[in-house]
């Protein structure tokens, strides 16, 4: 007879390569459990709650503060370096400060428009740029300078990606927790450039700094905020922060899922990299999107959707990989599904109208 471990605590248990086909897990609590490698046919998930343990938790959220601390102080030191330069007093550090800005603003706007990979692209252009006119023998000493500090502008604005990064991570943690802490992550990282505005206040580079520090933070939250919902051109900083956030979850790397059902179950800082998901069953399931999935059928936000709120009427699945897909009740209405790969799917009672 399967094993009925149905509404148990089962946090951290191990059951590595074990044999538990059939098994009642419905309604437990398998947050950190390790199933790697494990036999789960028509195992039983319907409600479970699956991610991180609480010391995971914790263990993240400190992390995602002290993450938050190192985006406060880059932004700092971005914004304490132009305001310094930006002194119209000194004809040479404003131009230099000039050129820093520009550069900043360049990277900025390329990142928002083509992605954070164009932004590091456009600024490996912007440093050989800057390089090869001050390699030149046509220029003066001061150029040369102004050159050289603004080659190492360029190369302090390819700290921002670390930042973006830094906040993506942190908010990928914050979510994972429930997103109660997001608020807390981005007034730390204000706090940190805040005290030194208090420190200047009353001057003009204190605002400057303020300002600049409240921009930069504000634009690495968009990036970050962007790649978690999805965005493509962010996709590797989601698949990083996913991974990241995932440490310590539920495990199912390897395990044969063929017919599992996990209806309304939460599986978010889940790992199924490598699981066997024919016919797996994820209808109404929750945080799905924040699972680690690996190179399986779940790689397709558009399959993933579809897998999890079985609604495909008049949407295009034209040459996707539905492979083992379980689409039991599925609303398929006027769908296209030409060059589809439908092997071992299941479409019993779904409208294929």
């Amino acid at each position: 007879m399967p094993p009925d471990y149905a509404g148990q605590n089962l946090r951290g248990r191990s059951f590595k390569g074990e044999n538990l086909t059939g098994a009642n897990f419905s309604k437990a609590d398998i947050r950190g459990a390790n199933f790697t490698n494990a036999i789960l046919k028509n195992a039983d998930f319907t409600g479970a709650k699956a991610g991180l343990q609480k010391h995971w938790t914790i263990g993240l959220l400190i992390l995602s503060w002290l993450l938050s601390a190192l985006l406060g102080l880059f932004s700092l030191t971005i914004g304490v370096l132009v305001a310094y330069l930006f002194d119209p007093k000194n004809t040479e550090d404003f131009i230099i400060g000039i050129v820093f800005l520009i550069v900043l603003l360049f990277f900025c706007i390329t990142t928002i428009r083509e992605g954070l990979t164009a932004g590091l692209g456009a600024i490996a252009i912007a440093g050989v740029g800057v390089g090869a006119i001050t390699g030149t023998g046509f220029i003066t000493v001061a150029t040369k300078k102004a050159g050289l500090l603004a080659l190492a502008g360029v190369l302090a604005v390819a700290l921002v990606i670390t930042v973006a990064i830094a906040i993506t991570l942190a908010i990928a943690i914050s979510i994972a927790i429930d997103g109660a802490i997001i608020a807390a992550i981005l007034t730390l990282a204000g706090a940190l450039f805040g005290a030194l505005v208090v420190a200047l206040s009353g001057t003009l580079n204190g605002a400057l700094v303020g300002v600049l520090s409240g921009a930069l933070i504000l634009f690495s939250a968009y990036i970050g905020w962007r790649s978690l919902a999805g965005n493509e051109k962010e996709a590797w900083v989601r698949s990083f922060a996913v991974a990241f956030a995932a440490t310590g979850g539920t495990s199912f790397h390897g395990t044969d899922l063929t017919d599992a059902d996990f209806t309304g179950a939460v599986l978010r800082n889940t790992d199924f990299r490598k699981a066997n998901l024919t016919r797996t069953h994820f209808y109404e399931v929750k945080k799905l999107d924040l699972a680690r999935v690996g190179k399986t059928t779940l790689i397709n936000r558009d399959i993933l959707n579809l897998l999890v709120t079985c609604n495909g009427r008049n949407k295009s699945y034209l040459g996707t990989n539905l492979k083992g897909a379980n689409l039991i009740g599925a609303d398929l209405k006027e769908a296209n599904l030409k060059d589809a790969d439908l092997t071992e799917a299941t479409f019993q009672g779904a409208c294929l109208e």
